[in-house]
């Protein structure tokens, strides 16, 4: 009883000179403090997949699960995915590479399509041996010698082709049909809809769009963008500025990071959100024809392309991207079987230790072909070399 009147008496005497008030004034403030900061921390990360270990990590100190050749995603000869570019980013898919070509559509208009489309270098080529080589070994030398017969033929389909669409860089009478192998093709814009409404449904997600362009059109690239409002959430990164974190790119929403590469060189100081690939990235060998060439260092050369970001990639600002790929190509496609293969944690992560280890960074963009198989390893090994590598 005591004890209960000495702490009232020393109630009524904290709040006479204004230090209760003062207590309980700091009390609030600090909790709310605290509560804000915890409330920013969650909201960052309560719908994304972003782990909250790597929110204040810089952007190029963290490895993306990257789609090759995302457009090409319906069954064919062509295609690298078999899911539709909406499904990757549903499923996890955080980097695409897409090729963008000029096509014809429905009423006949040059339109930029992304698609596995082919140059019209193709109409220098032998259709006829193309033939010879899809026949049975056995049968080989018998229908070399039928095709060699309709050879004239083939002059003369070549010569049509040529007067038609032009030879090389020169436009012929009609739009060369680049995507008229992929199944998958589709208008720029219609691909991008998808980018945009996936960004606007998940504003904590951070995606990476690499486009190889073939267009030559820098400007038509940035009016399809700005067109379904990607332009909003594009950040422009300064070639002598650290990149920014996580963090801070969901903060500014300034989610979406976008590189393009092209045929030929390309003026980009009029699109800052529009970055030159070669600038801040180099890549490893694309070219395998089977997955034991993966696991080959002396065919595994770094870089292939971007040969001054790598030599320059422990130099101030540190801010270059290391791209890896890591599938297996079946004439001009993937090969599922092969994917089911390399894409296993083993096989995947093993090259990617390999390649961390030599270039001293981490991979940063991890390119693969039909990525859900076997089990969606790829997942689970960009989890474990963000675990094991940063800067």
């Amino acid at each position: 009883m005591h004890n209960i009147q000495s702490l009232e008496q020393n109630m009524h005497r904290l709040k006479n000179n204004g230090a209760f008030f003062f207590i309980r004034r700091t009390f609030i403030v600090l909790s709310f403090t605290i509560f804000s900061v915890f409330f920013s921390i969650t909201t960052l990360n309560c719908h994304g997949s972003i782990p909250q270990n790597l929110l204040l990590r810089h952007y190029n100190d963290v490895a993306f699960p990257a789609a090759h050749n995302a457009q090409s995603n319906v069954a064919s000869s062509v295609c690298n995915q078999d899911l539709p570019v909406s499904e990757q980013l549903k499923r996890g898919i955080r980097a695409l590479k897409v090729h963008v070509w000029y096509d014809r559509d429905a009423m006949g208009n040059s339109v930029a399509y992304v698609c596995h489309g082919m140059t019209k270098d193709f109409l220098s080529k032998s259709y006829l041996d193309h033939v010879a080589d899809k026949v049975p070994r056995l049968f080989r030398s018998f229908a070399r010698d039928v095709l060699k017969q309709m050879e004239p033929l083939n002059t003369i389909i070549r010569e049509a082709c040529n007067t038609a669409y032009g030879l090389e860089n020169a436009r012929g009478t009609i739009q060369f049909p680049h995507c008229i192998f992929d199944p998958a093709q589709r208008r720029f814009v219609d691909f991008l809809t998808d980018i945009a409404n996936f960004m606007q449904k998940n504003p904590n997600e951070i995606v990476t769009l690499i486009l190889e362009d073939h267009t030559n059109n820098l400007q038509r690239l940035a009016d399809d963008l700005s067109s379904v409002g990607l332009n909003r959430y594009a950040h422009s990164q300064d070639k002598n500025r650290p990149w920014p974190t996580l963090a801070q790119m969901i903060e500014q929403n300034k989610r979406l990071v976008l590189f393009v590469h092209a045929e030929v060189p390309l003026v980009f100081d009029q699109y800052p959100w529009l970055h030159n690939l070669w600038d801040f990235a180099w890549d490893t060998e694309w070219a395998f024809d089977s997955a034991s060439d993966l696991q080959c260092e002396k065919g595994d050369c770094m870089p292939k392309r971007g040969e001054l970001a790598f030599a320059t990639r422990h130099q101030e600002p540190c801010n270059k991207i290391f791209i890896v790929h890591h599938f297996v190509t079946e004439n001009i496609g993937g090969s599922k079987a092969a994917a089911k293969k390399v894409n296993k944690r083993a096989c995947l992560h093993n090259r990617l230790k390999k390649l961390a280890e030599r270039a001293g960074h981490i991979p940063n963009i991890i390119q693969v072909d039909f990525f859900q198989y076997p089990n969606n390893d790829l997942f689970d090994v960009v989890k474990q070399i963000n675990r094991e590598y940063f800067r």
